[in-house]
Order: C-alpha cells, then sequence, then structure tokens
C-alpha cells in the first residue's frame, strides 16, 4: 500500500513483502493509474524472492518494449568512445580511428597504434603491411627525379 514504512534488518536486507508497482498516466483520462506488476518475498528462498511480470509493465508512450537507458549506442570496431563536454560520462560520440591506428572491438576507449612496418587498413580495425616500393632509374618518375 502507498505510503507505508519500508524497514530493513540489520544486515540491510528488507523485512517484510513489498508489492513492484508500474505507474503510468492513463490514456483516456491523463490520470494516474497504479497497477501492481511483481512482488518482493522476503520468506522465499534466495533466487524466488523477486517477481515481475514483464509483460505488465507499462514504459513511457503506452509502450510495453523496454527502453534504450544509455544516451549514445555502442561504438563500432574502427572507432574509439569521444567524450562530450558537459555531458554524462555514458553519453559519447563515436571518433573514428585516424590513419595508422586501429580498434578491434565494440566500444574502445582509446585507439591502438599500428607497428612501424604497418598502417590501418581502410576501416581501421587491423593493421596491414606496408607495401615496400622502389624507383627504377629506368622509370619516368625516376628520370625526372634524376634530372632534378
Amino acid at each position: 500500500n502507498m505510503g507505508e514504512q519500508v524497514t530493513f534488518d540489520e544486515c540491510g536486507d528488507l523485512v517484510g513483502n513489498y508489492s513492484i508497482i508500474n505507474w503510468h498516466l492513463s490514456p483516456e483520462d491523463g490520470s494516474i493509474v497504479f497497477k501492481e506488476v511483481g512482488y518482493y518475498n522476503v520468506y522465499a528462498k534466495k533466487g524466488e524472492r523477486l517477481f515481475i511480470n514483464e509483460e505488465k509493465i507499462l514504459w513511457s508512450g503506452f509502450s510495453r518494449e523496454v527502453p534504450f537507458s544509455n544516451c549514445s549506442r555502442d561504438c563500432l570496431a574502427g572507432t574509439r568512445k569521444g567524450i562530450i563536454e558537459g555531458e554524462p560520462t555514458c553519453c559519447f560520440e563515436c571518433v573514428e580511428c585516424p590513419d595508422g591506428e586501429y580498434s578491434d572491438e565494440t566500444d574502445a576507449s582509446a585507439c591502438n597504434k599500428c607497428p612501424d612496418d604497418f598502417w590501418s587498413n581502410e576501416n581501421h580495425t587491423s593493421c596491414i603491411a606496408k607495401e615496400i616500393e622502389f624507383l627504377s632509374w629506368t622509370e619516368p618518375f625516376g628520370i625526372a627525379l634524376t634530372l632534378e
């Protein structure tokens, strides 16, 4: 019932039984609707004390789907989390790793540098060996360099 006192024992555990109430605005008249969606039974055995019937829960917007509770989506491999100044730490932007760096995991906090003889691939998700090219004195570009 509303207004009753919640008590805890010396170990910080709840004492008594409690109803889990979902409250939302009625779509008909805007009044507040209280609906029991579960309970906590301190006397039940461990693992069975808390019961919630998720099908009875009505979320904001009269939806039965659990809302997404972060302000940012996951950052894919090839990117890292970037801080957005003035926002909580759960809010971030995904920043692409620069050339020569990579990330191979979701939600990386930093990009990793590729070894000296490697470049990052096109997606910045791994490193690939640099191709070594040699100029020949008989090729047009090689000849042009010798004339300079």
